[in-house]
């Protein structure tokens, strides 16, 4: 413990009766761990080789989430896009044999069309839409073609893809983890899936949400999303945002990317949702590399609080002799130190106001 550490906490033990506290420096008090070193030990002990994590990438232009390299050869992914010099790109820096990239239209075949979207759809409305077709004519290749969000421009993939073909034929037995950003069909594909979600026992969904719309079913929006997730077992564990301006009055773009925006109306976001065992009073029974599988994907997407709840709620069924190191590796820095998990703890239940 620093000096100043020390000094600190001194402080604030003899103000605790004023309610009041000191701000000890700008950066957040406890920072969580971004070499995911809980997920490493257990990937370095074999522990996912004779199953693999299995990912499907729905519109996976610009290349797999990089957390997922943390799996290294335990990791097996399928990567769906309709961008076909994209996906020859993409297969020719690959270096994981059994990462495949699938250049298609993947749809859900419906026995009837889907409802018309009621809601406005501001597109036209928007700067961004007027930049992109101010740059149109400009377009190069498939890279320019992810940096400036113009897809639709570019050689697109002729094969047509259901969710049930996609599965069948490529021999997807087992999906860990589903993203879908598709640009448009996003609730249509994840409608295709849900009904394989139990019998592959997937663990998490990511999936891009409109927050604009009707209040009809079966258009894409955030609550048609949340409502189909929730009713297969699924919580919500975060949600972005990102804003949109309106062409009568531009925004600064929010990234290097002609897309979101500084200031604007919320239009669209990422809706992240997991499997949560560990807060049913009654939990399906999940084999025990499904709960260690679970508690990495929640130190890769900034959650080690759960993975350390799941540790503990399901020590006994995992069956590992080592759950306290694996805590100990969770444990995210306090003011940079690194401490044990019991320490952590020790120090939050002592006082609980030293977190402030």
């Amino acid at each position: 413990m620093t000096a100043k550490r020390r000094m600190l906490d001194t402080l604030n033990r003899l103000l605790a009766p004023t309610g009041f506290s000191l701000q000890r420096w700008k950066n957040p008090r406890t920072v969580v761990d971004a070499g995911h070193r809980m997920t490493r030990a257990l990937c370095g002990s074999g522990c996912f080789l004779g199953q693999p994590v299995s990912v499907v990438d729905a519109g996976c232009s610009g290349g797999l989430d990089e957390r997922w390299r943390e799996l290294g050869s335990q990791l097996r992914a399928w990567g769906v896009d309709a961008m076909t010099e994209e996906c020859e790109r993409l297969r020719a820096a690959e270096r994981n044999p059994v990462v495949k990239y699938i250049d298609a239209r993947l749809e859900m075949l419906r026995d009837r069309p889907a409802p018309p979207h009621r809601g406005l759809w501001p597109w036209a409305r928007l700067s961004t839409a007027a930049a992109l077709a101010a740059r149109s004519s400009r377009a190069g290749g498939g890279s320019e073609a992810i940096r400036s969000n113009q897809w639709q421009e570019q050689t697109l993939s002729q094969q047509t893809l259901s969710v049930d073909q996609l599965i069948d034929l490529h021999g997807i037995d087992e999906l860990d983890f589903l993203k879908i950003d598709l640009d448009g069909p996003d609730y249509d594909v994840l409608t295709g899936f849900a009904p394989h979600m139990d019998r592959l026992q997937t663990l998490g969904v990511k999936v891009e949400v409109n927050f604009f719309g009707s209040e009809q079913e079966g258009v894409h929006t955030f609550h048609n999303t949340d409502r189909l997730l929730r009713a297969h077992g699924f919580e919500l564990f975060d949600l972005t945002g990102y804003n949109y301006s309106n062409a009568a009055l531009p925004a600064a773009f929010a990234t290097r990317v002609l897309g979101p925006t500084a200031f604007g109306r919320m239009l669209q976001g990422d809706a992240l949702y997991f499997r949560d065992p560990a807060g049913d009073a009654a939990p399906g029974k999940l084999p025990p590399v499904k709960l260690l599988k679970l508690a990495c994907m929640f130190e890769l997407f900034d959650l080690p609080d759960c993975a350390a709840e799941l540790l503990l709620r399901f020590g006994n069924d995992i069956g590992r002799s080592d759950t306290s190191r694996l805590l100990d590796l969770l444990v995210p820095r306090l003011d940079g130190e690194k401490l044990g998990y019991d320490e952590y703890m020790a120090r939050f239940k002592a006082d609980p106001r030293s977190f402030l």
